[in-house]
């Protein structure tokens, strides 16, 4: 019991330091938690050197006309399919929650 008070005393006591910062502040706070997670967190790192590695000289070959769009579509094809495919269940999702919304209104 102690230690859930122990961590709701802290973050109150965070919320209160956060709230005195001011605009100016916070703006750097968030920017200062941005790069710590993008330096800290190794999944981004990984996208990053993906993106480096893999797609910026795929689509520099496209670019110059050594390899055709199509054939990058094939090879690069797949993350704009899970992008789609990821917007796609949103917007499912947010048109399902609408119409319970709706038959819990009637």
């Amino acid at each position: 019991m102690s230690n859930e008070t122990t961590t709701q005393s802290l973050y109150q006591q965070a919320c209160q330091d956060v709230e005195g910062l001011g605009p100016v502040g916070r703006i750097f706070m968030a920017g200062l938690i941005l790069v710590v997670l993008f330096k800290m967190t190794p999944i981004l790192d990984l996208l990053w050197y993906f993106i480096q590695i893999v797609l910026l000289p795929l689509m520099l070959l496209v670019a110059i006309g050594i390899i055709s769009s199509d054939s990058y579509n094939l090879t690069i094809g797949w993350i704009n399919k899970s992008v789609e495919w990821a917007r796609n269940k949103s917007r499912e999702l947010q048109e399902q929650q609408t119409q319970t919304q709706q038959q819990e209104e009637n």
